[in-house]
């Protein structure tokens, strides 16, 4: 799994062992701006991957924009697969709550129009509607990732 960078500060819950992120400072961003493959903004907030990074992983959660951003950079690199996982707004809400993310809902505002126009181009490979249990989602993709790498569509 793809360990960004981003310059959000962390979350009351989170950590930096254990976090999908690394957490950087605005000011360091440029030290890495010649090896960025992905980009994205969010709420202020600078993500990105390295191409480094990119090269060690199979999985990346990333935003629409920011898949973009990704295969103009390194389309030709990789074969992506996208995969794209739904969660309902009341259940999203819920684990915000859990997860003491006081931001939720000014990001989701901020992230509507981009959602919308990629479920309107629909051009994920797969879909996935997170609508059961964390360990259920991850089963579903853990069969897509398998059956992609063998060659095998499941839709």
């Amino acid at each position: 799994m793809v360990k960004s960078y981003t310059t959000r500060p962390m979350r009351p819950n989170e950590d930096s062992e254990t976090s999908d992120h690394i957490f950087i400072t605005p000011e360091e961003v440029e030290q890495f701006r010649q090896d960025i493959v992905a980009y994205t903004r969010i709420n202020g907030y600078e993500y990105f991957v390295t191409s480094d990074i990119l090269s060690q992983s199979d999985v990346y959660v990333i935003d629409p924009n920011g898949i973009e951003n990704l295969i103009q950079n390194a389309g030709e690199s990789y074969r992506f697969v996208q995969i794209y996982i739904s969660t309902p707004y009341k259940i999203a809400l819920e684990r915000a709550i859990k997860r003491s993310d006081k931001n939720f809902e000014e990001r989701r505002i901020s992230e509507n129009s981009q959602f919308k126009t990629y479920e309107e181009n629909n051009s994920w490979d797969y879909f996935i509607e997170n609508i059961r249990d964390f360990e259920s989602a991850v089963d579903m993709l853990a069969d897509i990732m398998r059956n992609s790498r063998e060659g095998i569509n499941i839709e």
